[in-house]
Formats: C-alpha cells, structure tokens, sequence
C-alpha cells in the first residue's frame, strides 16, 4: 500500500518500523563519536568523516609516517630507538611513503617532509632533504630538492606546493647525511603532508 503525505511530518519519539532499533535522531555529527543504534547520520556527516578518516582533499592532509627502506652505502646505519650511522662515512637513508599514489578515483598530493634530527652539530649533519616520485619503468623525479644544512637537534620541515603523484609508482623520501663521527647523526619520525584529491 502506497501512502501519500504532502505536509511535514512531525515525530515527537522515535520512530519504530517493523524489524530492528527505533530511531530518533537524524544527526549531522560529522565524528559520528556517540556510537548510537538510534541515530541515522546524514549524507553530509557521512561523506565528511570518510573525507577525514581518507585524507580526501587538502584540508584533509595528514603527517604520514614513511617506512625505512635502506641505506647507502649498505649497513651504513643501525635501527634501534632511532636511526643512525656507524661509522664516519657519509650516507643515504631512504624512506617509503606507504600511502597507493592513486586510490578510489582519487589522487595523491604530498605537499611536506619532515624529520626529527638528533645530535647534529657542524661535524655530523643533515645536508640535503629530497622527495622523489618512483615509477617502475623510469628514473626517478624529483618532488623536492632542499640543501639546507641542519647542523642542531630539531624537527627539520620543508613545505612546498601540493604536488600530484598519481603518474608515479611510490614516493620516497631520501637523506644526505654528511658526517665524520660514528654514532653521531641520528634520524627518526620521517613523515610527509599527504592528502588525496
């Protein structure tokens, strides 16, 4: 049967239908952080949690941690509360964004790097910063290329302008780390500003 009602319609309770909880709230809370059998979110609350939860788009983006992949020269560094050298050659960490560069229609920007830098000073330092977009059949291309040396103990960030990475395979992070000392550079919480669009 078909009913027809062409006036508001005004539920002071809840509304109960045949099968399951009865409702009585339609809530626009984006957090969705009551955790309610009895409130049906809007399409507007649900799209804006899943953008949040998915980092869709730039208001979005997101501090992503990246994932040591290795050093050159190999064994140059060791793992532990941090990352640092062994001896005093030169050396160059890289680091994997493990974020897919195209995702549900959407694309991956980076937009910022950072890395927490531990007891540098003028001998043991951090002397370039490079983001690289990789494909699997090409060379690699550079995001960033900062070569600002930082020579004390703080948390080193380069922000520039959203970058479209959907034509690459990953995006990497890579340190040059210039010292003379073994065990007196230390790396840790690389992350880089990410967001889909």
């Amino acid at each position: 049967m078909t009913y027809t009602h062409n006036e508001d319609v005004v539920i002071n309770g809840s509304l109960t239908l045949d099968h399951g909880t009865d409702v009585n709230e339609f809530s626009t809370d984006t957090t969705l952080d009551g955790d309610s059998n009895d409130a049906v979110p809007t399409e507007a609350a649900v799209k804006d949690y899943i953008d949040k939860a998915c980092m869709i788009g730039s208001a979005n983006a997101a501090w992503v941690p990246c994932a040591f992949e290795g050093t050159n020269p190999e064994g140059s560094m060791r793992s532990g509360e941090q990352m640092e050298n062994v001896d005093g050659t030169n050396h160059y960490p890289r680091y994997m964004l493990c974020l897919p560069t195209n995702r549900g229609g959407k694309k991956l920007y980076v937009s910022g790097v950072r890395v927490l830098v531990q007891d540098a000073d003028n001998d043991d330092y951090l002397s370039m910063t490079k983001v690289i977009g990789i494909t699997y059949s090409g060379s690699p291309t550079a995001i960033l290329n900062s070569s600002t040396d930082v020579k004390s103990a703080q948390r080193h960030e380069k922000t520039f302008t959203a970058t479209d990475c959907s034509s690459y395979d990953m995006v990497a992070v890579t340190l040059y780390c210039s010292v003379t000392t073994a065990y007196e550079l230390g790396i840790r919480g690389v992350t880089v500003k990410a967001y889909y669009a």
